[in-house]
């Protein structure tokens, strides 16, 4: 496995086994997690992380090409669940939407989205 440190924030670059997974999930102990990642990624993998007893949160309701409105869903459920820590599981949409929501929950003002972009609204 490799682990590569940016700041506070690691990436594992692996095909992580379940095992793998839970000492990953283990490290995170004490946080509340929003674990992005496909439906079908849940399904296989849920079970297992449900075991290790991390506080998590699940979030899996966005498209292949994630747009605007998934990434709305995910940082409002990030904030309401009080989140405080991120994992993406899978491939690219599911890193995609994690990094957007690392992104606009980083921002001193989230409204200052709408200020900057036309006709995408505020997260709300």
């Amino acid at each position: 496995m490799v682990i590569e440190q940016f700041g506070k924030q690691k990436i594992y670059f692996d095909n992580l086994s379940d095992g793998k997974i839970k000492t990953v999930f283990k490290q995170m102990k004490g946080r509340k997690v929003l674990v992005v990642c496909s439906k079908g990624n849940r399904a296989r993998i849920g079970d297992c992380l449900n075991q290790c007893g991390q506080n998590k949160v699940w979030f899996s309701d966005f498209s292949s090409n994630p747009v605007y409105e998934d990434i709305k869903k995910a940082v409002a459920l990030f904030l309401n669940e009080q989140c405080d820590g991120i994992i993406s599981l899978g491939g690219g949409s599911a890193i995609d939407v994690a990094k957007c929501v690392k992104a606009f929950c980083n921002m001193n003002e989230i409204a200052k989205i709408s200020s900057k972009t036309k006709n995408l609204g505020v997260i709300k």
